[in-house]
């Protein structure tokens, strides 16, 4: 998946990724495997990038990434007989102290929806060029020139 239920914070993908040394592709909506590689296509913020990691890797998938036919009759009988196991922190050789909450490496501290607001400053250029002046005494008191 591409974020945890919990915290929505993104971070499991790349961190399984640094903790195994492997690359990492997020956000991916598909997927070619080839021989020893992955060609992959993830979102950004405008669009789609395509990538190609060598394997292994780690990818993070977006939900849109298939879309699940219903069950067949057969399906559905057949899936009352699977057994589910189930494992221990035993079984997986790991510590109460390297899982869960105790064992995480980051913690959701607060969860909120920021406050959006925006002032317009209206530049237009006439025969002096106040305009580009002030828009430039803009930026650089904002650190952005």
């Amino acid at each position: 998946g591409e974020r945890a239920t919990d915290g929505e914070t993104g971070q499991v993908g790349p961190m399984v990724s640094s903790f195994l040394g492997v690359p990492v592709a997020t956000y991916v909506r598909s997927i070619h495997v080839g021989d020893g590689y992955v060609d992959v296509e993830r979102v950004v913020e405008d669009g789609f990038e395509r990538l190609r990691l060598s394997l292994p890797a780690v990818l993070t998938i977006v939900k849109d990434i298939n879309q699940p036919g219903f069950p067949t009759l057969d399906g559905k009988i057949a899936a009352r007989s699977v057994k589910i196991p189930v494992l221990t922190l035993k079984d997986l050789g790991l510590s109460p102290d390297h899982t869960g909450l105790h064992g995480s490496p980051t913690r959701v501290v607060r969860v909120f929806r920021p406050k959006f607001s925006r002032d317009t400053v209206l530049y237009t250029q006439d025969n002096s060029g106040t305009a580009t002046d002030n828009l430039l005494k803009f930026l650089d008191s904002r650190g952005l020139r």
